[in-house]
């Protein structure tokens, strides 16, 4: 979908000075691709993602690269004290179905996703 600028006329689309800009491939691709690198504690190949997403190795090659150089301007970590938490989310047993409740087995976070998140902590001075 291309817009026009009002004030200069220029037309341009979402993907304008994106990562994804001058890219055939759809969005889905390129989610399942940045997911597939950003996750990885090891890089991933491009025949890996080629295989992976069913596209050519050269735009494997390309959408690797692309992803990587876009994550690299946002630094190693946090920059003073972080605050973390966890919790457990998911229904009671009693309200699932039965085939789901045999397949449950023990107490506590049995059957549940968890979630964890982490923020910076506002300086003191």
């Amino acid at each position: 979908m291309r817009f026009r600028c009002r004030a200069c006329r220029k037309r341009f689309s979402v993907r304008s000075g994106a990562v994804t800009q001058d890219s055939n491939l759809g969005w889905q691709v390129w989610a399942m691709a940045i997911h597939l690198v950003m996750t990885r504690s090891q890089s991933v190949s491009s025949m890996k993602l080629h295989s992976d997403l069913n596209i050519v190795q050269n735009s494997a090659w390309h959408l690797s690269h692309r992803s990587l150089a876009a994550f690299c301007h946002l630094g190693t970590g946090f920059a003073g004290p972080v605050k973390g938490d966890e919790t457990y989310l998911g229904g009671k047993p009693k309200n699932m179905p039965k085939s789901v409740r045999k397949q449950l087995t023990g107490r506590g976070p049995v059957g549940k996703t968890p979630v964890v998140g982490a923020k910076d902590s506002p300086r003191t001075k």
